[in-house]
């Protein structure tokens, strides 16, 4: 129950992050009241899936229509969607717009489940998940998004490896793949993951934004210039300040103790649904805890990173306080499925406490 509690604790107050500095970002505006809107659809969500109404044992069933349905959207995206900031990554109707590749998250930790009970075997089910994964990345590597296939690339390696696929076998697969990504990557892809290392090489093209960034960061200080009077963000030195860069807003106003303190609800939040996966019996239950906090693990901390110049520029938001209304969505959805998981567990424990 304590774990119940802290994990839900930890998403309300990551969210009021959100509320709070998407708004500042975006003075209040409209936009801001689409990010409103996000969060309050992802809530329905997360409350569906939290309270078993969303069940994942009927949905499962469905795995492999919802995969089909993902892909065939990603497909179409390659020839429909919206270009932004490099990338065929959005799908716009009127004022309507949404990011496809986020479906595939919530297609694929239901479709592992499915696998995982036909194939029912450890290994078999790494090289039948590491096969759908690949299939799925294609037309997301294509658009092209890379740091989307990676994250979601390394959370089937993390989700294998926890159920106990071999150590040196994950690995292997992991350097084979990189050896792979480095021959079909275009230059211009190079040089952007690599741009990081020296941004002052190039300070007014690839290394302008990681230069602003870790700027907002030294400007910050311990202890910030206060909500809202972040000079450098405010007079448009930042790019992409609500969304891929609004840790470093974060850090320019609330300083290196409220950019600890974030960091911190993410460990915690990661940590809950660990406990979640040790705690529970059901191997489907544990495959969906893993996949999940591999995802929000990987995408806080390659944002975190790219944020503090530790990293290259991947374009990944951060997870429950990025402005984007998939990514939020979806987020929100997975996280209710943990808290399925969770009251599933005390339920079960209670249970026996009873027989016992």
């Amino acid at each position: 129950m304590v774990n119940l509690v802290i994990f839900n604790l930890s998403i309300f107050l990551l969210l009021l992050v959100s509320v709070i500095f998407v708004g500042v970002a975006n003075n209040f505006d409209q936009k801001f009241i689409k990010h409103i809107f996000s969060i309050l659809v992802g809530l329905v969500f997360f409350i569906l899936a939290s309270i078993g109404i969303v069940k994942i044992d009927k949905v499962k069933n469905y795995a492999l229509f919802l995969w089909i349905f993902s892909i065939f959207i990603l497909v179409l995206n390659l020839f429909v969607g919206t270009t932004v900031n490099g990338s065929r990554s959005w799908i716009y109707i009127g004022n309507f717009s949404f990011q496809p590749a986020e479906l595939t998250k919530l297609s694929l930790v239901f479709l592992f489940v499915f696998l995982y009970n036909l194939v029912k075997e450890k290994n078999v089910f790494f090289f039948v998940s590491l096969f759908v994964v690949s299939i799925t990345i294609l037309p997301i590597f294509i658009q092209p998004d890379l740091g989307f296939s990676v994250l979601l690339f390394l959370s089937n390696l993390i989700m294998n490896y926890g159920i106990g696929v071999n150590g040196f076998l994950v690995l292997f697969v992991l350097s084979g793949a990189v050896f792979a990504g480095s021959l079909v990557m275009k230059p211009y892809q190079v040089e952007r993951l690599t741009t990081f290392l020296d941004p002052y090489k190039d300070p007014l093209g690839n290394g302008w934004q990681t230069i602003q960034s870790v700027n907002c960061i030294i400007n910050g200080g311990i202890w910030g210039q206060g909500i809202g009077k972040g000079m450098i963000s405010k007079l448009g030195f930042l790019p992409e300040k609500d969304t891929d860069f609004i840790f470093s807003l974060i850090t320019e106003e609330v300083g290196l103790i409220g950019a600890l303190f974030i960091i911190l609800l993410f460990i915690t939040l990661i940590i809950c649904i660990l406990l979640v996966f040790k705690n529970t019996d059901k191997q489907e239950y544990k495959i969906i805890s893993l996949f999940v906090a591999a995802v929000v693990f990987i995408q806080s901390f390659i944002n975190v990173a790219m944020n503090t110049m530790s990293g290259p520029i991947t374009g990944l938001p951060l997870p429950l306080i990025s402005y984007g209304g998939t990514n939020m969505v979806i987020t929100l959805f997975l996280l209710g499925l943990i808290n399925q998981i969770n009251l599933d567990i005390i339920k079960s424990n209670n249970l026996k406490k009873w027989i016992e």
